[in-house]
């Protein structure tokens, strides 16, 4: 079972989100880079992929987020204010609106994609659902040649350990579209037209943070199942390389 360490607390991240909703620990003590980091850390250990642990991480992490960014923001957002206070300083508040908008985005997108009416998934309702039926049809899809989710999962964590976070990046990033639609409509073409395959480390080349990594790599899992793409890798520790489904000719500009 994944457990989170966040200062004094150590427990799931249900048992964490609870004392931040109830002011019992305060938001902008928490690090969602921090937690990403100890869940990628986590699921690169050799103990199978746990779909459940994977659907409470992204559930949490959006529902973290959004406290934080609510504690953030400005009062003046919501009424006047005759307080000369300044909030965070705005390249931080950059970055974590930056980094909420990613995965926001990103739970909305798996949310759309496995509407199954009636099924509830413990705190989180039907997002959590979803997201463990997306989990599951992409690992289990054919266009998946010798590897899969865990294996894509622990490479993820590798490329995302090389992602600054700093103050310049979040500012940069910050003017650059974080869509999964618009990534894949970025990708899909030059990965169609690339029939000698292409190294999956070299796809995350212009992604400067953490944020830009994962977009890329749900757009690669969008493109997995729908079979557009199939990802292989020959042998155990070998080169993970991907390959187009589709024809180029089919690929619109």
């Amino acid at each position: 079972m994944f457990k989170v360490q966040m200062g004094d607390f150590e427990g799931s991240l249900s048992d964490l989100v609870e004392p931040v909703e109830k002011q019992e620990i305060d938001p902008l003590e928490i690090s969602i880079s921090g937690v990403t980091e100890q869940y990628l850390e986590y699921i690169s250990r050799d103990r199978g992929l746990d779909f459940e642990t994977a659907v409470e991480f992204l559930a949490a992490s959006v529902t973290l987020m959004d406290l934080k960014t609510k504690a953030l923001l400005p009062e003046t957002v919501d009424h006047e204010s005759t307080s000369d206070e300044e909030p965070e300083t705005s390249e931080e508040l950059a970055e974590h609106l930056l980094e909420y908008k990613t995965f926001k985005e990103a739970a909305l997108f798996l949310d759309e994609k496995f509407k199954i009416p009636g099924k509830i998934y413990g705190r989180y309702g039907d997002m959590g659902s979803y997201i463990e039926g997306y989990f599951k049809g992409v690992d289990e899809s054919p266009a998946l040649e010798g590897i899969g989710l865990k294996d894509l999962l622990s490479a993820l964590e590798n490329i995302a350990k090389g992602r600054a976070r700093g103050e310049s990046d979040a500012l940069e990033v910050s003017r650059r579209r974080h869509s999964v639609a618009d990534k894949i409509q970025e990708l899909l073409p030059t990965l169609s037209r690339n029939k000698e395959g292409r190294d999956f480390k070299d796809i995350f080349t212009k992604d400067v943070t953490r944020a830009e990594v994962i977009v890329t790599f749900l757009a690669l899992l969008e493109l997995v199942r729908l079979q557009k793409i199939r990802i292989s890798q020959e042998k155990n520790f070998g080169t993970i390389k991907i390959y187009p489904v589709i024809p180029a000719t089919e690929v619109k500009e």
